[in-house]
């Protein structure tokens, strides 16, 4: 399984929120490589599960932040992160 390369255009251009992207893809291809080339169905859903919640807890950051900034599209971000997360629960 390939991992996820940090890329300039997942900037924000905010500090915090660009160390918490790179953490945050750290942290999930440390996970997919302890999924090894034949993961058990358990295994992925353990992993998913990690993800989801590591994902989960940096967007509540995120939409803090956004909330103290008075982001103007808050609410459609805040809709992206919820869709995301349904789309993780479903796999």
């Amino acid at each position: 399984m390939a991992s996820i390369n940090w890329r300039d255009e997942f900037g924000t251009g905010i500090d915090e929120a660009d160390l918490e992207h790179a953490r945050l893809i750290d942290s999930i291809n440390a996970l997919i490589r302890k999924l090894g080339d034949d993961p058990s169905e358990a295994l992925i859903a353990e992993v998913l599960g990690r993800v989801r919640d590591k994902i989960a807890t940096h967007f509540a950051a995120e939409e803090k932040v956004m909330r103290e900034r008075g982001y103007d599209d808050y609410a459609g971000h805040k809709a992206d992160h919820e869709i995301l997360l349904d789309e993780i629960r479903a796999i």
